[in-house]
């Protein structure tokens, strides 16, 4: 996204549109157009005259309150980007607001110009995506419709209509290239997807510059997927996740959208470091997101999760999961971190249990590991069998002690010589970090 923006914000609040302005021009985005109004009025009077590629809406306005103007603003406006401005008084607002396809909120007074401006951008990101979803889904509802309109022609032709056999050939052939033509479009749709999905994944020079001995395996099964790694940096703390979300492709990509976007807001925005209290946190904003409270919404989807938060000067790792373990190697013998047996959200919904917090020292030298469960479910070519979890450890045993990027060339070319010809069978994701 390199283009100037043209951003629209509806607030009555003078003190909160200085605020905003000030923070706007120390940001990036300070080249684009900033159009503010104080009511649903105005602002719909701006978006019939200007091109907006995002707004940001106060919830309590002189001609609107609660969620009115933000509904009347979406209807008229489907695809239009809207962050939601929320005092502490409205919070459960703002979350409903989210749930109605709001992309993000922001807490006054308690956002800085980097956070703006990145929910700013990941907003019309996560809409650009939402928008190329429903793409995607109408040309393979168009692309089944022609596949079975293809399926009634032939039964036709073999109830012994010899007489149109050969015309009829050629228009089904007409029609089988026009499929193919949709299956294209589809399948170039869905790299843009993954275009989209990677550019939020922390770079490796990002993660290198704060974890420079470390590595990142990720491999999916599909185009786009459902496993996702994240990292940030807070309080003198490099705070590391892999998680696993429910499904892989598509489904799966939207969960890890899901999953990314709330541990942005509850470390970067909110500023939690302590892993359990951010699992915690995650478990129930998912549920809240999939509205998985009630007992009527059938909704399985949720994700396996190991988070770790590294405190260099203690020389200390804090780690919980949702039913993913932490590896530390040291000297050849192997520490396994157990978290703890429920995923977050998904099928777990009583929201009873609470994670809990291990703590690990570590020493110069030690080899970490988070992964997800993908390497050890796969298939392979001269066995039939799974990898199995037993086989990993012994493979991660074998080479911890060896440099990264060794590791890392090891655990590919091994996945690879293993699966042989076999599908693989899920999204691969292993992250090694050498202290």
């Amino acid at each position: 996204m390199n283009r100037d923006l043209s951003i629209l914000m509806i607030e009555d609040n003078p003190v909160d549109q200085q605020f905003f302005r000030e923070l706007f021009d120390s940001t990036n985005l300070r080249g684009s157009a900033l159009h503010i109004a104080s009511r649903v009025s105005e602002g719909l009077d701006i978006l019939k005259r200007y091109h907006v590629d995002v707004m940001l809406l106060d919830l309590s306005l002189p001609d609107s309150s609660h969620l009115d103007g933000y509904t009347e603003i979406k209807k008229k406006y489907p695809h239009l980007p809207i962050i939601i401005m929320t005092g502490l008084s409205d919070h459960k607002t703002a979350v409903r607001a989210i749930q109605l396809g709001a992309q993000d909120y922001l807490e006054k007074g308690k956002y800085d110009d980097y956070l703006m401006e990145k929910s700013i951008r990941y907003a019309i990101e996560r809409q650009n995506l939402l928008k190329e979803r429903e793409r995607v889904s109408q040309e393979l509802e168009n692309s089944l419709k022609m596949l079975d309109s293809v399926n009634s022609e032939l039964k036709v032709l073999n109830e012994g209509l010899e007489e149109k056999v050969r015309s009829r050939t050629i228009d089904l052939e007409k029609e089988k290239e026009k499929v193919e033509e949709q299956n294209q479009l589809i399948r170039e749709s869905l790299r843009y997807a993954r275009k989209i999905q990677s550019a939020i994944l922390p770079k490796g020079k990002e993660l290198a510059g704060s974890l420079p001995n470390s590595f990142v395996f990720f491999k999916p099964k599909d185009i786009v997927s459902g496993d996702f790694y994240w990292h940030a940096s807070v309080r003198n703390r490099d705070i590391l996740a892999v998680a696993d979300c429910t499904g892989h492709g598509v489904p799966g990509a939207m969960m890890s959208m899901l999953g990314f976007t709330q541990l942005n807001l509850l470390v970067e925005g909110q500023r939690l470091t302590d892993p359990a209290g951010i699992l915690n946190k995650l478990h129930q904003h998912i549920r809240q997101l999939l509205n998985q409270a009630h007992e009527s919404v059938e909704s399985p989807d949720g994700m396996d999760i190991g988070l770790c938060s590294i405190d260099r000067e203690e020389k200390t790792i804090a780690f919980a999961g949702a039913m993913r373990p932490m590896y530390m190697f040291r000297k050849g013998e192997l520490n396994i971190v157990e978290g703890d047996r429920y995923p977050i959200a998904g099928k777990h919904i009583n929201g009873v249990e609470q994670f809990q917090d291990k703590h690990v020292p570590y020493q110069e030298g030690d080899m970490m590991y988070l992964f997800t469960d993908g390497f050890a479910d796969q298939f392979g070519e001269r066995t039939g069998k799974k990898f199995k979890t037993k086989k990993f450890r012994d493979l991660l045993k074998e080479i911890h002690d060896k440099d990264i990027v060794e590791q890392k060339r090891i655990l590919e070319e091994q996945f690879t010589k293993w699966k042989g010809s076999e599908e693989q069978v899920d999204d691969i994701l292993v992250i090694g970090v050498r202290f």
